[in-house]
């Protein structure tokens, strides 16, 4: 890999975020944002925990077996449920911001 290349690979290595799309109080009673980002070229969803970034998927996933009104899922140790509608507004904001980079 040229020395170039192993730049590319850590120049974007923190995301900037373009907006907050939703912020929860947990159960535990830590605070979740769920925001926009631009990660390395690429929009996504991002989760903060009490502003910490946690890892894991760049859309809401579905849970594999819903509980009562928490149907999707976001992060990785720990992770954050979303309901249907706070999940679908979250991939429609980012979804639309990817489509609107395309066309620039």
């Amino acid at each position: 890999m040229a020395d170039l290349d192993w730049y590319r690979l850590y120049s974007d290595s923190e995301p900037i975020i373009e907006r907050e799309l939703l912020n929860k109080v947990l159960s535990n009673g830590a605070y979740a944002t769920f925001a926009l980002v631009r990660h390395q070229g690429e929009y996504k969803a991002m989760l903060y925990v009490n502003g910490k970034r946690v890892n894991g998927p760049s859309l809401p996933q579905p849970l594999t077996t819903p509980k009562d009104d928490v149907t999707h899922w976001m992060g990785n140790k720990p992770g954050v449920g979303l309901t249907t509608s706070e999940a679908e507004m979250i991939i429609d904001k980012v979804t639309d911001r990817i489509e609107r980079a395309q066309k620039t």
